[in-house]
C-alpha cells in the first residue's frame, strides 16, 4: 500500500485514475474538507495455512509436506516479481505523467514569475485599501491615502 496526500482534489482523481489503469485495481481516494489522499494497492496475495503452533509444548507443527511449501516459496517469488514489475510501471507512468508537469510548472510559468506576479497582486491591493481609506500607514494611526506616482 502506498499513500500519497495530494494537493488537489483533480490531482487525487489523476493518481487513482493511473494507478488503476496500471492494474493497481484496489486503489482508492479518501477526501475530507481539507484532505486528499490515494491509497495505492495490489490485490496480489497469497493466504494459506501452512503449520500452527502447539501452544502446550510450543513446537511448530506443519500442516503440509516440503514440496507444497516450496511451491508456495516458488509462488510467492513469481507474486513479489509481479509486484515490483507493477511498481516500476507505476514509477515510469508517474514520471512521464505527472512529474514531468510538475518540473515545468502549472500551465508552463516558473516559479519565480508566479511569486513576482503574486508580489505586483499584494501591491496592488494594499494600494487600493489605502485609496479606499481602509489600510493605515502604520505612523500614527490615521488613514493615509497614496497617490499613484509616490509607488
Amino acid at each position: 500500500i502506498l499513500h500519497v496526500e495530494a494537493r488537489t482534489l483533480d490531482s487525487a482523481k489523476n493518481l487513482v485514475n493511473l494507478a488503476v489503469e496500471i492494474g493497481y485495481r484496489d486503489s482508492g481516494l479518501l477526501t475530507t474538507s481539507k484532505r486528499h489522499m490515494v491509497a495505492i494497492r495490489t490485490s496480489m496475495k497469497l493466504e494459506t495455512p501452512i503449520a500452527y503452533l502447539n501452544l502446550s509444548t510450543q513446537k511448530i507443527h506443519l500442516l503440509v509436506d516440503l514440496s507444497y511449501l516450496h511451491l508456495l516459496i516458488n509462488l510467492s517469488n513469481q507474486n513479489f516479481d509481479e509486484i515490483l514489475r507493477k511498481i516500476n510501471d507505476l514509477l515510469s507512468t508517474l514520471d512521464n505523467n505527472l512529474f514531468r508537469a510538475i518540473g515545468s510548472g502549472d500551465d508552463g510559468v516558473k516559479k519565480e514569475e508566479r511569486r513576482e506576479r503574486k508580489r505586483r497582486d499584494v501591491l496592488a491591493r494594499q494600494i487600493g485599501l489605502r485609496k479606499s481609506g481602509t489600510l493605515s500607514d502604520g505612523n500614527d494611526g490615521d488613514v493615509s491615502t497614496v497617490d499613484d506616482e509616490s509607488q
